[in-house]
């Protein structure tokens, strides 16, 4: 044979090793480590710069702001909003059973902290329901609303029975201490990098949890949408024994708010089955149809006087300018202790998935333990400004990002209009009738697609793009809310094209498998 054309070839064996018998070969030991020599050569591994950069991202970002390209589309998505802030912290904050006014503060204080210490660009930061609605249960249990701010032997009424407890706290002190707790809890988390703690909470847990606290909010805001006046109960079946109350007091409807809470839900619907679909296909920014319906709302009850010729509940003194700082009641913290660990948990997986889902669509990173430090610092000056725990809200932070917000630079902007609420325009919404709240309760938290109309006609063109090609365009596992929603934005208004539905993925698989047999 030529030695030129010959051929060099290599046979190599290795054998079939275990894991733990290649372990004995090499003598392999895995190398010995310490939580505390693992801090140690993590702090060695950085530089004073980098620490405070990583711990304050606001420093690093910032630099890097492109200010002609980012500053409008921010400003925009900051008032924008502001705007939701106002209607929801308002209805929100009756859920916590605490005045009105506390949804604007939690709007202004606790994001303003976090625009320095979060990683995330798009959550808006501030109230959510579910948060507010586990911390009302609380401050029910724990505070009387006729307990006066300031209070003698508190450290005593520690010792003594629940009951004794709930005739000293007043709502306002329950609440700071569970947000001072809460933001306690998160710092320790986050001290011991238990960001990833949130994985062991499974979708289906998270959503069955979410579902029964609607069902809570909207039994919860009954009394309000029919003018009732029931008593508050307390302790095990509690949800049961309103319902009960709610048929006993039937009789007692107050029509007037009946009707203005019929007419808000309406106003409410419409625009969200008619209106909103149909204008967000040409413009982002949606109409503040919450926020109009506050405005309408005042504006009927202060010229009509409702409150005095048809007894209409309102939401009563909305006091001007910013709160004084108050220390939160120490004492409180073990009592509060085990349900601020439910809601510390709660409100922080709600903003950490908030906060991925933006990062994975967008392209930049989040640190999930530095949400934590950000969220407990935020809730720990809250506590001294009459807040009550944080979260991340689901249609604002999706506000925020499709408007075309840009950076937190959005937050601030929201800030600064909340201020010029708080410190001039509050009293205005002193009439608001209570029912109007409660309708807005009941309509942000049914059941939403968040399907972009405008991003509609994206699909049309790639299914368009498949037909061309002889591939054909099915949906699969579609639930009746967005396969709705697909119609009203006129998917196939353009040409002949059907919209093919598998009911699950098994039957989709199904067909195709006996597409391929019968070929």
């Amino acid at each position: 044979m030529d030695k030129g054309n010959a051929l060099l070839q290599i046979h190599l064996e290795r054998p079939l090793y275990e894991h733990e018998t290649l372990n004995q070969n090499y003598d392999y030991e895995k190398p010995k480590s310490s939580l505390m020599r693992d801090a140690m050569n993590d702090v060695k591994s950085k530089n004073w710069q980098s620490c405070v950069a990583s711990t304050v991202p606001v420093i690093r970002w910032l630099s890097r702001y492109t200010w002609k390209e980012d500053i409008v589309p921010d400003i925009i998505s900051g008032l924008t909003v502001a705007i939701m802030h106002i209607p929801q912290g308002m209805a929100y904050a009756l859920l916590g059973n605490l005045p009105p006014v506390v949804g604007i503060y939690m709007a202004f204080f606790p994001v303003f902290v976090y625009f320095f210490l979060g990683t995330s660009k798009h959550v808006s930061i501030g109230t959510f329901a579910v948060v507010c609605l586990m911390t009302g249960k609380v401050v029910t249990f724990y505070s009387s609303p006729h307990a006066g701010h300031t209070f003698a032997n508190a450290s005593d009424a520690v010792s003594q029975n629940l009951e004794d407890v709930a005739y000293v706290y007043t709502p306002m002190q329950v609440a700071t201490a569970v947000t001072l707790m809460v933001g306690i809890l998160q710092i320790i988390m986050y001290t011991f990098r238990l960001g990833i703690v949130t994985t062991l909470l499974s979708e289906t847990l998270v959503n069955s949890f979410t579902t029964a606290a609607a069902v809570y909010v909207l039994i919860s805001q009954i009394k309000d949408l029919l003018g009732l006046k029931l008593p508050k109960q307390k302790g095990y079946f509690k949800l049961i024994f309103t319902v009960i109350d709610i048929f006993k007091e039937i009789k007692n409807v107050n029509i007037a708010a009946t009707v203005v809470s019929t007419v808000s839900i309406v106003i409410l619907v419409f625009n969200n089955e008619f209106l909103k679909p149909r204008v967000n296909k040409k413009c982002s920014i949606p109409i503040p149809i919450e926020l109009i319906a506050v405005i309408g709302g005042t504006l009927v009850s202060r010229y009509c006087d409702l409150p005095k010729i048809y007894n209409i509940e309102t939401v009563g003194h909305i006091p001007t300018g910013l709160p004084k700082p108050e220390v939160p009641s120490f004492e409180l913290l073990p009592l509060v202790l085990v349900d601020s660990i439910a809601i510390t948990m709660v409100s922080y997986t709600i903003t950490i998935s908030m906060a991925l889902i933006f990062a994975q669509k967008l392209n930049y990173e989040i640190d999930s333990n530095q949400e934590l430090f950000a969220m407990g610092f935020s809730n720990i000056m809250g506590s001294f400004f009459s807040c009550m725990p944080i979260s991340a809200s689901l249609s604002r932070s999706l506000i925020q990002q499709t408007v075309g917000g840009r950076t937190q630079i959005a937050s601030i902007v929201s800030c600064l209009l909340l201020l010029i609420i708080l410190l001039w325009i509050g009293p205005f919404f002193e009439l608001l009738p209570r029912c109007v709240l409660a309708s807005i309760i009941v309509m942000c938290i049914r059941d939403r697609s968040y399907i972009d109309p405008s991003s509609v006609q994206v699909l049309h063109v790639i299914v368009e793009e498949f037909t061309r090609v002889n591939i054909e365009f099915y949906f699969v596992n579609c639930p009746s809310p967005i396969f709705e929603t697909i119609k009203k934005c006129d998917l196939y208004i353009y040409g002949t094209m059907s919209l093919k539905i598998f009911a699950t993925i098994q039957d989709a698989i199904a067909y195709f498998q006996n597409e391929i047999t019968s070929r």
